[in-house]
């Protein structure tokens, strides 16, 4: 578990400290491997993404692995948040981390919620962003052999119940590193203890406790002998003498995240290639010149941003400079037009533009485009660059550009 989501855990934890001191009545401990056939066991498993570990399930369908979203989200990164190369170890029992070589690629995945936007805006530790921290993984080859669990309708009400509850995964973070027991799968469980609400789709559970490490373990709730998965655990603390609270938190899914997945996996499997499907989210179209973020509706061209081309001698030497097209947000941006862009105001036909061909670009993706500028007579001469697309809030991104002859 990487350290940010160890810290967000430790906040979370921290609110609870006015309450009476408690220890866990429930707590997690390796599974004997006699019940990995089992169902719950069978389908639970470790996702390695390229900086952590975290937990999950084949849930719903043979090709998709629930988990939470902060496992494959990388907060330091704003050009690439969301961490592509996911593995997938089902029923790893094998106490020590795994060869990679074994490893089952998950090639697309969909954060469900505004997760990416709200860790951003609020931090991991919000509560805002416990209640958005999920994501399924979608699998070209089959992850289960045609074995998968099936979910509660309403995972919420489900851990609200005193029904019998359960929780797998990897609490990697209560050994060390090269301890035999690090990456065993562990169970909390089962016990009757009933959730409550903190917020929106975030539960939480006081006296359970799971280990940090173990973020994106299924939370199961059994329909009389039947495990079926009701949410995905966010947080997670082990009760350590003197230490915090025991805390488990938990991220409820329900019958509209499996309607968005289904929906995402017929347009996966159609097009074979990877992409990101959040609930409520969109497009969203950024400039760069030389590194700089031009702001939509830029008149002040600088040298910075590249929006000031800079200062010719003769009439003979052209000025050209580079801009980025990026797509920072969620899905699939569309650039419209028979160019990249377009330019208008009275000095135009002095700059030209080329490249910036690729048209549709997927989430953190991005096309470069260039800028050329030939003078006339000696003056400043400024232009416009417009480009029109699907983003809903910038349809029309468009900055100033200036050159001059001496």
């Amino acid at each position: 578990m990487p350290l940010p989501s160890f810290a967000a855990i430790i906040a979370c934890a921290a609110v609870l400290l006015s309450a009476a001191s408690t220890h866990a009545q429930f707590t997690s401990s390796p599974v004997n491997a006699s019940k990995l056939e089992q169902t719950a066991y069978n389908v639970s498993g470790l996702l390695v993404s390229e900086f952590s570990t975290g937990s999950g399930a084949v849930v719903h369908h043979p090709n998709v692995v629930v988990s939470c979203a902060h496992v494959v989200f990388n907060e330091y990164d704003p050009f690439r948040p969301w961490l592509s190369d996911n593995l997938w170890f089902q029923k790893w029992h094998g106490g020590f981390f795994p060869n990679l070589s074994l490893g089952r690629p998950l090639r697309g995945y969909f954060a469900l919620t505004g997760y990416s936007a709200s860790a951003r805006a609020r931090g991991l530790s919000d509560v805002q962003t416990f209640a958005l921290d999920f994501v399924a993984h979608y699998s070209y080859e089959s992850l289960a052999n045609g074995n998968f669990a099936s979910a509660w309708p309403d995972g919420g009400i489900a851990l609200r119940s005193s029904n019998q509850k359960l929780i797998t995964g990897y609490p990697a973070g209560l050994y060390p590193y090269d301890s035999p027991k690090a990456f065993l799968m562990h169970a909390t469980g089962p016990f009757n203890l009933a959730y409550h609400r903190v917020f929106d789709a975030y539960y939480e559970l006081i006296g359970t406790s799971t280990g940090p490490g173990n973020s994106g373990g299924p939370v199961w709730v059994f329909d009389g002998s039947r495990p079926l998965l009701a949410g995905v655990l966010v947080a997670g603390l082990e009760t350590k003498t003197g230490g915090l609270f025991d805390i488990s938190g938990v991220r409820a899914v329900e019958g509209r995240s499996w309607q968005a997945i289904s929906d995402a996996i017929s347009v996966l499997s159609s097009e074979n290639k990877v992409a990101i499907f959040p609930q409520g989210a969109s497009p969203a179209i950024a400039i760069y010149g030389n590194t700089g973020l031009i702001t939509n509706g830029d008149l002040s061209p600088g040298r910075f941003d590249n929006t000031f081309l800079g200062v010719t001698a003769g009439r003979s030497f052209s000025l050209q400079k580079s801009f980025v097209v990026r797509n920072e947000g969620d899905l699939p941006l569309q650039i419209f037009g028979k160019k990249v862009a377009d330019l208008s105001g009275k000095d135009r036909r002095y700059f030209r533009i080329s490249g910036g061909d690729k048209r549709v670009l997927a989430p953190y993706e991005s096309t470069k485009f260039k800028v050329r500028f030939r003078p006339g007579r000696k003056k400043r001469y400024s232009a416009t660059i417009a480009l029109q697309s699907n983003d809903p809030n910038n349809p029309i991104y468009s900055f100033r550009i200036a050159a001059e002859l001496k």
